[in-house]
């Protein structure tokens, strides 16, 4: 494994742990890191949540809360939801 995929995994470890000194409440900790260029961008960890954007979930992924971070900062003003197109939308296209 390269030095850099080791750093990434440095970077998605630590955002766990801080996920779980902060607000997760899970069994399991996970983190993940959106990166660029090498340089960590913005990461998310995974905790309980009932409902997202009205829908009910019964945990918010690690990957969806790295993702909703980095809409909320570099999207402004754009549709922030973070979920996959519903199945009778995605059969239109």
């Amino acid at each position: 494994m390269s030095l850099r995929s080791l750093k990434m995994l440095n970077f998605a470890g630590q955002a766990a742990i801080s996920g779980s000194e902060k607000h997760s409440n899970m069994l399991f900790n996970h983190g993940a890191v959106i990166c660029k260029g090498g340089k960590k961008v913005c990461e998310g960890y995974n905790h309980k949540r009932s409902v997202s954007n009205g829908k009910l979930c019964c945990s918010f992924h690690a990957e969806f809360d790295a993702i909703n971070r980095w809409k909320s900062l570099f999207l402004k003003g754009e549709d922030r939801s973070c979920f996959l197109p519903d199945k009778e939308k995605s059969k239109k296209i």
